[in-house]
C-alpha cells in the first residue's frame, strides 16, 4: 500500500465530509422555510423542500466516491461504484408532485423533522470525527478498522438522508436500494460457501 495516496485520499475524504456537513448547514434551514408555516403547505412548497434537501444527496455522493478512491488506495474494490453509477442514470429530479397544482398538501410533523434533521446532523458530525481519527492514528495495522468504521458511518448518513425526505414524501427512498443490493451479495456468499 502506498501510504502517502492514502493520507492523500484520507484528506480528500475530509474535504468532502466538510463539504456535507455545510451543505446540511443550508439545506436544512432552507427545506424547513421552503415548507412555511405547518398546516399551510401547499404541493410546490413540498416539492421546494424535498429539492433544497437534494443539495445532500449530491453532497452525500461525493462523499460517497471519495471513500471508495480510499478503498482504492489500500488495494481494496470499490465499495459504492455501481451503486454511484445506478444513481447516476436514474432520474436526480424529485417526483413530478404538482408542477401545476399548487393546492394544500398533507402536513408534514415539524418535530419530527427537527429530529430526522438532528440526526442527520450526527451522523455528519460523526463521519467527519471518524475521519479525523483515522487521520491521526498512524497505526499500520487499524487501518481496516477505519475503513469499515468510516463505511459505516457514510451508510448511517445514507439511512438518515433517506428517512428525511421519506418524511417530506417527494422523493423516493433511493439510498435504500444499496442495502438491498448488499443482502442479495451476502447472500449469494452464503449460497456459495454451503456449496463448496
Amino acid at each position: 500500500m502506498d501510504r502517502t495516496t492514502y493520507e492523500s485520499r484520507l484528506k480528500n475524504l475530509h474535504s468532502w465530509s466538510g463539504h456535507l456537513w455545510s451543505t446540511l448547514e443550508e439545506a436544512l434551514p432552507r427545506a424547513i422555510a421552503e415548507l412555511g408555516p405547518p398546516g399551510d403547505e401547499t404541493s410546490r412548497d413540498v416539492r421546494n423542500a424535498a429539492e433544497a434537501l437534494h443539495a445532500v444527496a449530491e453532497g452525500l455522493a461525493d462523499v460517497m466516491g471519495a471513500y471508495d478512491l480510499l478503498l482504492e488506495s489500500t488495494g481494496r474494490t470499490a465499495r459504492y461504484g455501481d451503486f454511484l453509477q445506478r444513481l447516476q442514470a436514474e432520474s436526480a429530479e424529485p417526483a413530478a408532485v404538482g408542477d401545476e397544482d399548487d393546492g394544500p398538501s398533507s402536513e408534514i410533523s415539524r418535530t419530527q423533522y427537527a429530529r430526522l434533521a438532528a440526526e442527520l446532523c450526527f451522523d455528519a458530525g460523526w463521519l467527519i470525527g471518524a475521519v479525523h481519527g483515522a487521520m491521526t492514528c498512524g497505526e499500520e495495522g487499524h487501518i481496516d478498522g477505519h475503513l469499515d468504521a468510516l463505511a459505516s458511518g457514510i451508510e448511517e448518513l445514507m439511512i438518515s438522508y433517506d428517512r428525511l425526505q421519506d418524511l417530506i414524501g417527494v422523493m423516493p427512498m433511493r439510498h435504500c436500494a444499496f442495502f438491498d443490493q448488499i443482502v442479495v451479495l451476502e447472500e449469494e456468499r452464503r449460497r456459495r460457501r454451503r456449496n463448496s
